[in-house]
């Protein structure tokens, strides 16, 4: 037996097993039987099977315990058959009504035809022969014993498929998951277990066949309760795949005309709850053309109530209100006669709804009225509970289910394509439609809420549902094998398919270049996709696939949703091609979910975009694992915004602040630096200004970085290599050079002390204070310290970076940007959150008070900031900025010039909102920046937004007047048709980088800070003169000083402008320029030696280093360094180097005599000079494991405890599950990052049941499973 394993994506905690195999008996007297009666006699009895029957002519009994005879028959059974010649209904007859014999000579006729394809059936008879008969878990027929005999003891001997080894055979078709009890079971307990494989050892189970065999000649019994019932197989009938379990198999259809009242309708409500609960349901409409609200499910009545539907082409939701009912209008279905899935989800108190697994844009917040008694399906009822609200749905409805809670958006994807078991947790209501007749529509969810079809014809109105189609997995991988299928047929172009999760048996291979619907790849799935895919619907990964080469198409409304997997592999592509026109409503779109986002008022035309995960080579460096070919009919003049999403995972070890986009036009041979904005919260590169769209990806900043603060007399940058310079005023350490003395020239920041060894990605400038962040997310600072600016527990000014203490909230954060302020500090972490310290004169800090700290403290997040992620920070002369990844912005601190601009001049202690109610209104900021005492905001359409002091003109709206809400900068002038990437802001003046590379200033001038050869102070942009030293210059980067400021070329080289007496100019004078002048960067180039890979293992002898060089200049050689478990740095060899050269270098050192554990190593790089600089840190295990590994347990069998060993190679998260044979998790032992090594695990099962257990490792991608046995 394969094992279907459908996992619930909040927890593996709800695991649910259902078979894949069935036995068929095709009529020439094929059958099973056992030499028992069960251990049964006269007494009570419960028989369940289900049946698949071919034909509506069929014959003979499925199951029956004892002699079935025609003569001399005892005992009791079930089958199935009609009137025979003399009249009479018995299995001998031909048809397909259910019938039941259980006084030897007794026939039930139950009048209720079977019909074709699978139905469950179940018979319970107690010792006074009262009997209750059950089709699709809905009693058809009940009698009472009076008056009619007992059963009759049977005798020792049952069957399958016949009633005896002669007679009443089935003529024809296929049983699976036969149950026998020794009690007769209630409606609620057969409906409970009906879609799921029971527990063997169940109370009064007394034969249990779940068909799990797949092969041979015996048909096993499962049940562990006393003595074993096996059957035997007689003339060889087949083992197949069965779908028993899995829909969909029936559904409603609705009257397709005017003025219809039918509907499915229940006095009771399917739950009371207003605030957290999902409905969900799938329909497929006749007719998009009604004026009124037709409902397709409703949980109460218009007075109270909610629910979803139509109004013509129109999914609308609508709540109950007493007067005046809310309803809106959400999505429109484009056309008939095709399935699409909804769900309906109220949490937390706002409203969402799902299209075929894809979350909608809408969301509400109103409130329902607690609901009232109803449930309907197809309609509604009216404020009265007694008129219907309007005409009913026209088309079909099928698997509806409403839960009593807000469904994550991954548990809707997984429930979308596959029928449910009915006991899912806080599943409240759940209707399969998969009986084929009758007036009730049974409720599976347990709570009996059964609802009566109203002014419908049972006899037409069941029909075959179409709505997805399940694979099933049995012994092949192959797609195009139709009983691999729930619906017996392959997948086609309008199919809806559910790939779930198995243990055993074969995963699913896609092949035949298939096109399907939607597509929904459950969690913890292998599929493999060897050959091209088509998927005109909504693409659902939970589980990661290798693109393996193959190319993978959505069409032209076709979405990607990847929600805990994604696509990825070193070849194969994932395509759409669709029509970008915003020349009338502008396109802003994440096109086809396949992470490009792309706003533009141009018409791109028909446009092609492929996404593909190979490493693009960008001269010495390497790009993630991600790129874009993005292909538009028309490609020039576009000035479109592109947002790049990427994974963490496909981050390729390069440092995620540094991230820069490039753009290559001859298919990777060649690149060009685009820049753009890095969110390394929400893992997205934003660049505006594009022209023209062709290959693009995402890489490393190979120009290094500059950073100044507002209010700052000195300039810090850091080279290519992660090294930190700095120039200009050193009174207080803020150089970090160890001295206190200016330098008119980069001077290197200490690195021997904490900086020993760190990369540094990115700096910032305060007043007289200096911060790194290293590439490993730790922060250093160094400088003035009278405020506690530099956090690290102390207020002594530092000449040398010191760390910021860690200790407290920033325990275990990792930061992703910094930004220094007058005297305070700010750090955002990976997560969104936000830690400050230093001087709080004024409330900046953001944590509700006033009093400065040396140490980082978390901001106030209770207020405005509830439920918000911050993706950037800045900092202003006692003031804070951060932006939300929403787009919003929010300040605290000083405002006497209404630099928060939230619409007053008051300081503010915690976040406040910037005003968005006049020039912000629909824009979304993308940056933010701030000043002495202003603010700026980049939009993403770049444009640029300004608010607070304005006496020099530096909010740029072409007057001299503060503004505590934001203004535009004026465009009429040198801004006039360009698109601004990246802003920053000085003491009094502003920079403007535009997607050209030009750079454009405003405000104050006397020092020369605008760079536009005057000192005349300006309140509208002006361009910075590039006619010296810019001349044909690109430039990247901007930023600004107190009174300077600073550009980075894409040539690597910085140039500065406007105050120098300090030396923050950097190019050897204390003079004053107005217009760019180059830093001298003798000092600062690139490291001589550029070091393109260091790698280590494990070899026979010990560990083999290996490290390689793109290019060296003078270059004395290597010496290698090693750490043992964080010890001391040893000397342990040294390799020559090559000196000068500019092709490759090979090297390689083994240290043949390692400590064992954890080992670390780096290389010092020694030039010819003296000079020296560091290698990143590499780690490895001595003594680590080869290879990932789950072991035996041993002892095994145990009781009550046994060891679990495992290895891995290398450092990865582990989990390690415990499941029972019903797939229900009993045990967590391992949920945690291990480093490389081999473990052992003490597994104690006293408090479980006897039996067989399964344990599952996953580590990384690794996954292994092994059997136990458990002996009390």
């Amino acid at each position: 037996m394969k094992t279907l394993i459908v996992t619930l994506l909040i927890a593996l905690s709800n695991l649910v097993f259902a078979q894949n195999y069935a036995i068929k008996f095709n009529g020439t007297n094929q059958y099973a039987s056992t030499n028992s009666n069960l251990g049964l006699g006269a007494t009570s009895v419960t028989i369940e099977a289900w049946v698949n029957l071919p034909t509506t002519s069929e014959q003979g009994f499925f199951v029956h315990i004892g002699n079935g005879a025609i003569s001399g028959s005892d005992g009791y059974g079930i089958g199935v058959g009609g009137v025979d010649a003399n009249g009479a209904h018995t299995t001998d007859g031909t048809g397909n009504e259910l019938l039941v014999l259980y006084d030897a000579v007794r026939w039930i006729p139950t009048g209720v035809n079977i019909g074709t394809g699978w139905h469950h059936i179940a018979f319970t008879i107690d010792a006074n022969g009262n009997c209750i008969i059950y089709l699709d878990g809905v009693s058809v027929y009940s009698e009472s014993g009076t008056g009619n005999t007992s059963p009759i003891a049977p005798s020792s001997s049952s069957y399958i498929a016949t009633g005896n080894t002669t007679d009443r055979t089935l003529s024809n078709g296929t049983i699976d998951e036969v149950r026998v009890w020794n009690v007769v079971r209630t409606s609620a307990e057969i409906r409970a277990n009906m879609f799921k494989e029971i527990a063997v050892n169940s109370s009064n189970l007394i034969a249990y066949y779940k068909m799990s065999d797949g092969s041979g000649s015996t048909l096993s019994d499962d049940c562990t309760n006393g003595t074993n019932y096996p059957f035997t197989l007689v003339n060889t009938p087949s083992w197949v795949t069965s779908s028993a379990f899995f829909g969909p198999k029936n559904g409603l259809e609705f009257p397709n005309n005017d003025a219809s009242t039918s509907l499915c309708t229940a006095n009771q409500n399917a739950t009371s709850n207003t605030n957290n609960w999902t409905m969900m349901a799938w329909f497929n409409p006749a007719s998009l053309t009604d004026i009124g609200f037709n409902a397709i499910v409703y949980n109460g009545t218009d007075n109270g109530g909610y629910g979803f539907g139509l109004r013509g082409n129109q999914l609308t939701a609508l709540f109950g209100y007493a007067v005046n009912g809310w309803h809106e209008n959400i999505a429109t279905i484009p056309s008939t006669n095709r399935w699409y899935h909804v769900a309906m989800r109220r949490s937390g108190g706002t409203l969402q709804l799902f299209l075929d697994g894809k979350l909608l844009s809408y969301t509400s917040t109103a409130v329902p009225n607690t609901p009232e008694a109803k449930f309907t399906i197809g309609n509604m009822y009216d404020n009265t509970g007694a008129a219907l609200y309007d005409d009913s749905f026209r088309g079909k409805i099928d698997e509806v289910s409403v839960w009593d809670t807000a469904l994550t958006d991954a548990q809707i994807r997984d429930y979308m394509c596959k029928s449910l078991t009915g006991t899912e947790t806080n599943l409240v209501a759940y209707y399969n439609f998969d009986n084929a007749s009758g007036t009730t529509l049974p409720d599976f969810s347990g709570n009996t809420n059964d609802l009566t079809l109203t002014n419908m014809n049972a006899s037409t109105d069941w029909v075959s549902s179409s709505a997805f189609n399940t694979w099933l997995n049995t012994d092949n991988s192959t797609w195009s094998t139709a009983a691999n299928w729930s619906r017996g047929s392959v997948p086609g172009s309008s199919d809806n398919v559910g790939v779930q999760s198995y243990t055993g048996g074969t995963d699913l291979s896609v092949s035949g270049n298939p096109t399907v619907s939607n597509l929904v790849v459950s969690s913890s799935v292998t599929l493999t996709v060897s050959s091209g895919l088509t998927v005109t619907g909504n693409l659902v990964l939970d589980s990661d696939v290798d693109l393996n080469g193959q190319g993978i198409s959505l069409s032209d409304s076709g979405t990607l949703i990847e929600g805990s997997g994604v696509f990825y592999g070193t070849s194969g592509y994932i395509t759409t091609t669709r029509t970008l026109d915003g020349s009338t409503t502008q396109i802003d779109e994440d096109v086809a979910g396949l992470g490009a986002h792309i706003t533009t008022s141009a018409n791109m035309g028909s446009t092609t975009i492929r996404r593909y995960h190979s490493v693009q080579t960008i001269g010495s460096n390497s790009s993630i694992k991600r790129y874009y070919n993005i292909s538009p009919t028309n490609n020039t003049g576009l000035n479109t915004t592109l947002v790049f999403n990427y994974r963490t995972a496909e981050l390729n070890s390069l440092t995620e602040p540094n991230l820069r986009l490039f753009k290559s036009t001859d298919s990777g041979t060649s690149w060009t630096a685009a820049g753009g904005i890095i969110n390394a919260v929400e893992n997205k590169v934003t660049l505006t200004g594009i022209n023209s769209f062709s290959r693009w990806t995402l890489a490393e900043n190979t120009s290094g970085t500059i950073g100044t603060g507002c209010y700052s007399l000195h300039t810090i940058v850091t080279n290519a290599s992660g090294t930190a310079y700095a120039w200009g005023n050193n009174a207080d350490g803020e150089l970090g050079n160890s001295g206190n003395t200016n330098s008119n020239v980069p001077v290197a920041v200490y690195t021997s002390g904490v900086l020993s060894g760190k990369t540094i990605v990115q700096v910032a400038a305060g007043s007289s204070h200096s911060i790194a962040l290293a590439s490993d997310g730790t922060v250093y600072t160094w400088g003035f310290n009278i405020g506690g600016q530099l956090g690290n527990s102390s207020n002594t000014n530092s000449n040398v970076p010191v760390a910021v203490y860690t200790s407290g909230v920033l325990a275990g954060k990792k930061i992703i940007q910094v930004a220094a302020g007058g005297a305070h500090s700010i750090a955002l972490a990976s997560d969104g959150t936000v830690y400050t310290w230093g001087d709080n004169a004024y409330g900046q800090l953001g944590n509700g008070n006033t009093t400065s700290s040396n140490v980082p403290v978390a901001i106030y997040t209770s207020g405005i900031l509830a439920s918000k992620t911050i993706i950037q920070v800045a900092a202003g002369l006692y003031y804070s900025i951060a932006l939300a990844s929403d787009g919003t912005v929010y300040t605290w601190g000083y405002n006497i010039h209404g630099q928060l601009g939230n619409g007053n001049n008051i300081d503010n202690y915690v976040p406040v909102a910037v005003y968005t109610s006049g020039v912000l209104t629909g824009k979304t900021i993308i940056q933010v920046a701030a000043g002495g005492y202003h603010s700026i905001a980049l939009a993403s359409d770049g444009t640029v937004y300004i608010w607070g002091y304005n006496i020099h003109g530096q909010l740029g709206d072409a007057s001299n007047t503060d503004s505590n809400v934001p203004v535009a900068v004026s465009t009429s002038g040198v801004l006039a048709g360009k698109k601004i990437i990246q802003v920053a802001a000085g003491g009094y003046h502003s920079i403007a980088l535009a997607s050209n590379g030009t750079v454009y200033t405003w405000g104050d001038n006397i020092d020369g800070e605008l760079g536009n050869g005057n000192n005349t102070n300006s309140n509208v942009p002006v361009a910075v003169s590039t006619s010296g030293a810019l001349s044909g210059k690109t430039i990247t980067q901007v930023a600004a000083g107190r009174f300077h400021s600073i550009a980075l070329g894409s040539d690597g080289v910085v140039y500065t402008w406007g105050y120098n007496v300090e030396g923050e100019l950097g190019n050897g004078s204390n003079t004053d320029s107005n217009v760019p002048v180059s830093v001298d960067q003798s000092g600062i180039g690139p490291l001589p030696v550029e070091l393109t890979s260091f790698t280590a293992a494990i070899v026979e002898k010990g560990v083999l280093l290996n490290w390689k060089t793109a290019t060296e200049v003078n270059n004395y050689g290597f010496e290698i360094l090693r750490s043992a478990q964080n010890y001391n740095w040893e000397n342990i060899g040294f390799v020559q180097g090559h000196g000068n050269s500019n092709s490759p270098k090979k090297y390689s050192f083994e240290d043949d005599n390692p400590p064992g554990g954890k080992v670390q190593y780096r290389l010092k790089q020694i030039d010819t000079d003296g000079q020296f600089e560091y290698s990143d840190v590499i780690e490895i295990v001595v003594g680590a494991p080869i290879k990932f590994e789950l072991f035996q347990n041993y002892p095994n069998p145990f009781n009550p405890a046994t060891i679990i060993s495992y290895s891995i190679p290398e450092a990865t998260f582990v989990k390690i599950n415990v499941y029972n044979i019903l797939g229900e998790r009993v045990a967590q032992l391992v949920n945690g990052f291990k480093e490389a090594g081999e473990y052992n695990i003490h597994f104690d099962a006293g408090n479980l049941q006897s039996g067989i257990y399964v344990y599952q490792i996953t580590a990384g991608d690794f996954k292994q499973v092994r059997k136990m046995m458990f002996i009390k």
